[in-house]
């Protein structure tokens, strides 16, 4: 179920999870993976009672405060979901489930800044470290022509920052000042994807690319300004940023 999920099966994921619960009803993680299949079907209170379920059986289970705390951000009852992300033990907690919280706290009214940019900070202590060695130089040019920009985003697609960026994009291809490259860190690719793939020099897929190889891809480009346009969303490289 969690690999159909993964590819995008979302209703034979479902079939088999809940086949899964109907032999044992009683297994926590089977609730939890009911759960993202739900989210991903865009059926958020079915997936927050399935949620539920999950921590009734495991309520030390971490991650499924995580994902009750982001399914409550996405109906936009975010401050219920402050609730369960103040309850996730910071020692357990990984880089992506960090972003869930600071993600939901940008729009919790007057939220302490002090407290945000510690959760930042957290966020960025809990990156995973990459040997320097495994790291190729920067290769851009000091002296040159055109000015190498590239952008980074997971949503190159039909997505409110790609309509307010569109006409943005095309007018930089047309200066002859800069050279454009695009990374899309999402397989989910719709028209409007193709329709911006034209304003890019450069169109790099780079949903399966680890760090590592990101950091290297761009680092090879020859990039001199790097935009991230993704922030703590869904399908950032921030991670991968950070280097």
């Amino acid at each position: 179920a969690y690999t159909l999920n993964k590819i995008g099966d979302y209703i034979a994921a479902l079939n088999i999870c809940n086949q899964s619960i109907k032999i044992n009803e009683n297994f926590y993680k089977s609730y939890q993976i009911k759960s993202l299949i739900l989210k991903n079907l865009n059926k958020y209170y079915e997936a927050i009672e399935s949620s539920y379920r999950s921590l009734e059986l495991k309520k030390d289970f971490n991650s499924g405060y995580i994902l009750l705390g982001s399914l409550y951000t996405s109906i936009a009852k975010h401050n219920i979901g402050l609730e369960y992300f103040e309850k996730i033990d910071q020692e357990k907690t990984d880089s992506d489930e960090w972003q869930y919280y600071i993600f939901n706290s940008n729009y919790i009214y007057n939220f302490d800044k002090l407290r945000y940019l510690s959760l930042t900070k957290k966020f960025e202590n809990s990156i995973r470290l990459i040997e320097k060695s495994s790291l190729i130089d920067f290769c851009y040019i000091k002296s040159f022509n055109k000015i190498k920009l590239g952008f980074i985003s997971g949503d190159f697609r039909d997505h409110p920052i790609t309509f307010q960026l569109k006409n943005f994009f095309y007018e930089l291809k047309l200066s002859s000042e800069f050279e454009i490259f695009g990374y899309n860190n999402n397989k989910r690719n719709d028209d409007t994807t193709n329709i911006i793939k034209s304003s890019f020099d450069h169109w790099n897929e780079v949903y399966n690319y680890k760090d590592l190889d990101l950091i290297n891809l761009i680092r090879s480009d020859g990039i001199h300004v790097l935009i991230d346009l993704s922030g703590h969303s869904a399908k950032n490289r921030l991670s991968a940023l950070s280097f």
